[in-house]
């Protein structure tokens, strides 16, 4: 029930939108990968660059915390929105600039794909911070960073 709800939402703030010409019609497009399915309204070649990077990411977790690859079995699906405004909406908080939602129905994130000013957070931190939550969720038994963490363990050890 609350996945249909996020989802209503989130077609309520893209209809929101602000379209750049009268009549003009908002299109989605759509990103997969081997861990991710990736929609957003923004350009294509940033949705691909932003899903190229996000895999990049993944393998670099992977590497530091020495946990093997699972390709599809914790795919997580990912809504870009246009700017931190319409994420907070989402939430009725101005100050959220995205979220993961691990959900027994469906686990999700929600970023956005504008910014990157020196007090901004860029699309990319904050859909990096939120994949983030997701890999600590699906690869940990404790999902939060402890002191062992801060160390990478040495190649030799299990």
């Amino acid at each position: 029930m609350r996945i249909w709800k996020l989802f209503t939402a989130i077609v309520a703030a893209c209809l929101a939108m602000p379209l750049a010409a009268a009549g003009e019609v908002e299109i989605w497009h759509k990103a997969e990968s081997a861990h991710f399915t990736i929609y957003s309204s923004g350009d294509r070649d940033d949705l691909v660059d932003f899903t190229r990077e996000l895999e990049k990411f993944d393998g670099l977790l992977r590497f530091w915390f020495q946990k093997p690859d699972r390709g599809f079995a914790d795919k997580i699906d990912i809504y870009m929105l246009q700017n931190q405004r319409q994420v907070a909406s989402l939430l009725d908080s101005r100050t959220v600039a995205g979220f993961y939602s691990p959900r027994v129905d469906g686990t999700h994130a929600v970023a956005h794909y504008k910014g990157g000013g020196m007090r901004d957070l860029s699309g990319q931190r904050i859909l990096f911070h939120e994949y983030a939550h997701h890999f600590m969720f699906s690869e940990f038994d404790k999902p939060v960073p402890t002191p062992n963490m801060a160390a990478r363990p040495s190649s030799g050890s299990n």
